[in-house]
């Protein structure tokens, strides 16, 4: 019975998202909150581009949007199947989750090094809400 509550708490949480991320992209043009907010890129931009590109059958380009898109998929999916499954056993992830955030620094300071702020996705966003209201603070 647990494991039907929690599944099905899971598919509103799906759900919930797949909500936001829609309503985020016909708002802001973005599903990233920070990019939207602050107008840089963080380590997770180009996820969901590069999801979308791997779905559409482009792996080349989807590893140039980010290139941790599959390692990142497979620890959100182990970690989804072992919390439904025996949450008590989610220490276990710690460390694979340690070494997968690790490996997403590394992924960003490398992009922003070599390719911020002329590539996509590591483009700036001038349209974002912090430059927005720094612009009106600066014009009184």
């Amino acid at each position: 019975m647990a494991f039907w509550v929690r599944w099905k708490n899971y598919v509103y949480m799906v759900a919930a998202i797949a909500a936001y991320a829609v309503a985020a992209q016909l708002l802001f043009g973005t599903v990233c909150p920070f990019y939207f907010v602050v107008g840089l890129p963080c380590p997770g931009c180009g996820l969901t581009r590069a999801g979308l590109l791997l779905l559409g059958g482009n792996p080349a380009e989807s590893f140039r949007m980010h290139p941790l898109l599959l390692p990142v998929a497979a620890y959100l999916a182990a970690a989804a199947v072992i919390h439904i499954r025996s949450p008590h056993k989610m220490p276990r992830l710690y460390l694979p989750g340690i070494l997968l955030l690790t490996a997403m620094v590394g992924v960003y300071v490398y992009r922003l090094t070599t390719l911020f702020p002329h590539t996509a996705p590591m483009m700036i966003n001038e349209n974002a809400l912090l430059q927005n209201i720094l612009t009106l603070i600066r014009e009184r």
